[in-house]
């Protein structure tokens, strides 16, 4: 009787039919670095463009309920009597001062030739009470320059007057309009209101009547433009993240394809940058016509600035790497 032949050893390996990429063994360590950064870069611009996006709608619907409620204006002022007399405590500046202190003013934040007049009544009164660092022989312009931390205008009262216009101090701020000029103090003081008119002497009045006004036009283009970049940036880096897999598994497209989100993310990534930060300054422009709101528009630029950087390092350095005799060798090694 016959014996049966023993089959031969067979080397374990994986089952046919199941899809496996086969490796390559001759990829470069660079060609993976590639792959490995582009799924990290894409999985945190995900994140990263899913978080800006919502931070940038919260920020808009926060400004409409905050426009919608009735916007707060500076304390009405009871009238009081017609007289030149300032009010208990307010101390004015010189004549000497006070044109000194318009000009420096005038350069932040131009007035008309009734609102000039204006503010150099209210200056009268109680210019002292606003600029309090101001002596006879102080430089009137660096005394306004480190006083002023905003400037802004206010919608026009009347069809046929010009648009007020407002600064804001450290010690509170000042608005200025044809009919007079107000002073309200940071502290919660009185405000101090002064008004020149035809009539001899100037009207000094005292008190507070809150009161509301229409709020002015809500920046929808600079929102729809964030919305749009933060879009553009989330699809970018979905692309990114199954570039990066695509390269980990060794598809010979991978290259070409890294080559067209470079070209895509540095502009996108210049007007995106642009487009956050005209956002940005709307909403401070915006919240700094109806209340105090200091200047942050040099902190915004260098914000803005190292965020384009570094949105611009990975699709650089990449055009770099692609550029490499290493990783064009193998990428003509893999579609040969």
């Amino acid at each position: 009787m016959e014996s049966i032949p023993t089959p031969p050893d067979v080397p374990p390996g994986p089952p046919p039919g199941l899809g496996y990429a086969t490796a390559h063994a001759g990829r470069p360590g660079l060609v993976t670095a590639i792959g490995v950064m582009s799924v990290v870069v894409g999985s945190a611009g995900i994140l990263g463009a899913a978080l800006q996006g919502m931070m940038v709608v919260t920020w808009f619907v926060a400004l409409v309920a905050f426009a919608t409620s009735g916007i707060p204006v500076m304390p009405a002022p009871v009238i009081a009597a017609n007289t030149a007399t300032a009010p208990a405590g307010a101390t004015g500046l010189s004549a000497i001062q006070r044109p000194a202190v318009s000009a420096a003013l005038q350069s932040r934040q131009t007035m008309s030739t009734d609102q000039y007049m204006q503010l150099d009544n209210l200056l009268d009164t109680c210019g002292g009470n606003i600029f309090p660092g101001l002596s006879p022989s102080s430089d009137p312009t660096a005394a306004v320059g480190a006083a002023v931390v905003g400037t802004g205008t206010t919608p026009a009262t009347q069809p046929t007057a010009s648009a007020g216009v407002f600064f804001t101090t450290r010690t509170g701020r000042i608005d200025v309009d044809d009919d007079g000029a107000t002073f309200t103090p940071a502290g919660g003081s009185a405000a101090i209101h002064t008004s020149q008119s035809t009539s001899p002497g100037v009207s000094v009045t005292i008190g507070a009547a809150p009161s509301t006004r229409p709020a002015p036009p809500m920046p929808y283009l600079p929102f729809i433009c964030a919305i749009v970049q933060c879009s553009a940036n989330l699809g970018l880096a979905i692309f990114l993240l199954v570039l990066g897999i695509m390269t980990l598994r060794q598809s010979a497209r991978a290259a070409r394809l890294h080559l067209i989100y470079c070209w895509l993310k540095i502009p996108l990534c210049v007007l995106g940058v642009g487009a956050l930060f005209w956002f940005s300054v709307s909403m401070i422009d915006f919240l700094g016509s109806v209340g105090p709101a200091s200047s942050a528009l040099p902190a915004f630029l260098i914000f803005f600035s190292v965020l384009a950087l570094l949105g611009l390092a990975y699709p650089v350095g990449l055009l770099i790497a692609l550029r490499t005799r290493t990783v064009r060798t193998y990428y003509q090694s893999v579609t040969a």
